[in-house]
């Protein structure tokens, strides 16, 4: 390549340049690729050959994409499409291309209606040109922009646009990538079992094909997914999987959104010196490639480790920061979870009123949302914040509501932390019978699960029930039991179909 453009071949240079790009599509660009498309665009613009230069700067927006420079992927993404603007005639269809992968990039910084706009653009265009490729690509994207601002319908119409094309016209990377988004979709509905089924098929295609980073952007997903179902040792292996893949490619978005999973995974675990490590790692990767989506979930995740460890004002803190990003952004799905969890930790700061009110705003954005899974958590959240207003009638309505959806969702996970939500209203309702039967249940399920954070709260909800029915020996015995969630690597034969999304646990 360098040669070439030393013996004054810039015809070559960009042809070779060109070539390399698409041979590395599959296997993602380094900085080599960005130093000979740096090489094909100066030998273009020698060459007075304005339709090659701006072939060479979109691919240079792309390359720049995948190693996490947003910032001189958009700046070489407009340049590209003034540049197809400008060529006599315009070249439509570069225009249309460079559009979708500005909305692209614009849907990794959280910029959901920037990406809107730039990918209904796109699509118009592809639809002139009856391209069918770029058509399926538009939908995707929009797909992925909708999912963000948490418009699920919205999101799964265009998917199911994109799939019918990309099936259709055989094109089976495009496959994946759609089934990826539906899987998504699924996820953040709370439908675990649809998204995994999903996730699978873009898994098994992607391998097929040899795409690494397509794989790791599958595993990574099913990572989140099988925690859900709480198989937490295939998550771990998932996440640590795609963590190396995305190193190997260099991919700093994907090797952050890895992190960020693994920090919530040993946050679970309750190994929160790993938990802090991972996800102060993805925070600084995702300010690297200004990556705002992913900035707040890691601060969420920071968060919610300082809540587990009880530092309340640190989590307040780190959550506050969060929601401020996510409302910047439009992310609703994300605010929403902020919301609870910060209602959670203002309960235990006996700010009981803005607990309520901070519970009350989470469940009409789960509500719009239609995020069945959402509504349960945060129902089960008020309905341990009624119980410390003195409202138990309330309460126990909120608790018993929260777990009527887990079980119609056969949320297996979530049964459990429900069945303990309900027990603590019950023994601070005067009720402690009742309350001991519902936390036997919760411990067996969460036991089973996994979690052995929730599972050492249910030991000590238990231990309080003993006292409150006179029985100190017993009290004593459960206070002093360690944890002993299993490994959770499959599912045990009783348990029934989980469909839950990664829930939020309020205690």
């Amino acid at each position: 390549m360098h040669q070439a453009a030393r013996l004054g071949l810039h015809r070559t240079c960009w042809e070779l340049a060109d070539a390399l790009f698409d041979f590395q599509e599959f296997r993602r660009y380094g900085e080599d690729s960005i130093a000979v498309h740096q090489v094909g665009l100066h030998a273009a613009r020698t060459e007075e050959d304005w339709a090659a230069a701006a072939v060479m700067l979109h691919n240079l927006a792309m390359a720049h994409f995948e190693l996490g420079d947003s910032v001189q992927a958009i700046g070489y993404g407009e340049d590209a499409r003034r540049g197809f603007r400008a060529v006599d005639p315009p070249d439509r269809y570069g225009e249309a291309a460079t559009l979708a992968t500005l909305a692209d990039v614009h849907v990794a910084l959280g910029r959901y209606l920037t990406a809107i706009d730039h990918a209904r653009r796109s699509l118009a265009i592809h639809g002139e040109l009856r391209d069918d490729a770029g058509t399926a690509e538009g939908h995707d994207i929009l797909a992925r922009a909708y999912l963000g601002l948490g418009h699920y319908e919205a999101a799964l119409d265009n998917a199911a646009k994109a799939l019918d094309i990309r099936r259709r016209t055989h094109d089976q990377p495009g496959v994946a990538e759609t089934l990826l988004t539906v899987a998504q979709v699924h996820r953040r509905q709370g439908n675990v079992h649809g998204a995994v089924s999903h996730a699978l098929e873009a898994l098994a295609i992607r391998q097929e094909l040899a795409d690494m980073h397509g794989a790791a952007q599958a595993l990574t997903e099913l990572a989140r997914m099988n925690a859900a179902l709480g198989l937490r040792d295939l998550a771990q292996q998932d996440a640590e999987q795609a963590l190396r893949t995305y190193r190997a490619l260099g991919a700093r978005h994907g090797e952050a959104r890895a992190l960020t999973t693994l920090g919530m995974l040993m946050c679970e675990a309750t190994r929160f010196a790993e938990a802090f490590t991972y996800c102060g790692q993805s925070l600084r990767l995702h300010r690297e490639t200004s990556d705002r989506h992913g900035e707040a979930e890691a601060l969420a995740q920071i968060g919610i480790v300082h809540w587990r460890l009880g530092r309340y004002r640190e989590a307040r803190e780190h959550l506050l920061r969060a929601l401020e990003i996510r409302r910047e952004i439009g992310d609703q799905h994300g605010e929403a979870h902020d919301l609870e969890h910060l209602s959670v930790v203002m309960r235990r700061l006996d700010r009981h009123q803005e607990a309520f009110i901070l519970g009350l705003e989470a469940l009409d954005l789960w509500h719009r949302l239609g995020a069945r899974s959402g509504m349960a958590g945060t129902l089960g959240s008020l309905a341990r914040t009624y119980s410390r207003l003195g409202l138990p009638e309330e309460a126990e309505r909120a608790a018993r509501q929260a777990l009527g959806i887990r079980e119609s969702g056969g949320d297996w996970y979530g049964l459990g932390v429900g069945m303990d939500t309900l027990a603590a209203v019950l023994r601070r309702a005067g009720r402690p019978e009742e309350a001991l039967e519902r936390e036997l249940e919760a411990l067996r399920i969460l036991g089973e699960v996994g979690d052995r954070h929730s599972e050492a709260v249910g030991l000590v909800h238990l231990a309080a029930i003993h006292l409150d029915l006179g029985r100190a020996g017993e009290a004593l015995a459960t206070g002093g039991a360690p944890s002993t969630s299993p490994p959770s690597s499959a599912p045990p034969a009783s348990r029934p179909t989980p469909c839950t999304a990664w829930p939020a646990r309020p205690n």
